[in-house]
């Protein structure tokens, strides 16, 4: 079988709510409360706008030439959690209190939650940093990353409308 592996890191972007950044950051920065993240926030992480995975996984489906190899789609240059919510919160205006979730508080809550037992897998991820090359896609395809500023914007306004749409809800303490 002929294949292409496109890959991504950590996405974000309208309508992803489960995101590393997603409804934990996204939410808070809008209605205030306790924005949640994982491991530090010191650490440069790579992140990818959906929109961006979803033009790069169409693209790798119709070219012969990328058959055959693994891709890192096109992901912004790595920003560490500290500057992208600071973007975010200038981007809000908002005030928030900032929860740091780390090995010994995702142990506690893998107990009681399945999901919290799998984060601690991946939160290496997030304690050094976590750089993902796209260069490579970037320069035999010519598609190129969505500059983090930009997207989170837009997933701020997408945010905006979601939660407008679905009424006044109490902010996360």
């Amino acid at each position: 079988m002929r294949v292409a592996v496109g890959r991504a890191s950590d996405f974000y972007g309208p309508r992803v709510l489960e995101g590393t950044p997603g409804d934990r950051v996204f939410i808070p920065a809008l209605r205030g409360g306790t924005l949640q993240a994982l491991g530090r926030l010191d650490m440069p992480h790579t992140y990818t706008y959906m929109p961006d995975i979803g033009k790069a996984l169409v693209l790798l489906g119709q070219r012969e030439e990328a058959l055959g190899q693994a891709w890192h789609v096109p992901s912004a240059p790595a920003a560490t959690m500290q500057q992208v919510i600071d973007q975010v919160l200038a981007l809000t205006g908002q005030k928030v209190k900032i929860q740091l979730a780390g090995r010994g508080t995702l142990r506690l809550l893998g107990l009681f939650m399945p999901i919290m037992r799998e984060l601690q897998k991946t939160l290496y991820q997030f304690d050094a940093p976590f750089i993902v090359d796209s260069s490579k896609f970037e320069r035999a395809f010519g598609l190129h990353a969505t500059p983090l500023a930009q997207g989170l914007a837009t997933t701020l306004d997408w945010y905006r409308g979601h939660l407008a749409a679905a009424g006044p809800q109490p902010a996360r303490a």
